[in-house]
């Protein structure tokens, strides 16, 4: 797959979480985080179902290929819980379209500040910087002003 077949995909907000997307995004989350691959999986219905956390899903040709789940902190803050992307599918624009999807739902919802905690990858890291996020402190938080 090449950029403009990525570009190609579409993002779609999912409200109900059917028992092949839980699959779909464990095979995505057991790629980078194995230990954690089952717990999130295990959370995905509930926190998007109960807890009202918005998904994305971007969705390929055959399959998905990435997702991000987050949630609204409060009135001025949303966080990002869970953002992966399908190794073969890295660098191709699914990771910065999924974002920029879910900026523009918080900018909606008039949110001044999205955060995430990162993994201490140095092209995990270039993403968000690329993408205006800035180290929050010692630690991987990464935030970003939404602020117009």
């Amino acid at each position: 797959m090449n950029n403009n077949q990525a570009s190609a995909g579409s993002v779609e907000r999912i409200y109900h979480v059917s028992d092949s997307l839980i699959q779909d995004c464990y095979q995505i989350t057991n790629q980078t985080c194995p230990a954690e691959a089952m717990e999130i999986c295990y959370r995905l219905r509930s926190d998007v179902e109960q807890n009202g956390h918005i998904l994305y899903v971007f969705h390929g040709p055959r399959f998905p290929l990435g997702f991000l789940k987050g949630r609204i902190v409060n009135g001025n803050t949303a966080k990002i819980d869970w953002f992966f992307v399908d190794d073969a599918h890295r660098r191709r624009g699914i990771g910065a379209r999924l974002l920029a999807v879910y900026t523009a739902i918080c900018q909606e919802y008039n949110i001044k500040k999205l955060s995430l905690l990162s993994v201490p990858n140095p092209d995990t890291l270039a993403f968000y910087r690329k993408n205006g996020f800035v180290r929050a402190g010692a630690s991987y938080l990464m935030s970003k002003s939404l602020e117009r």
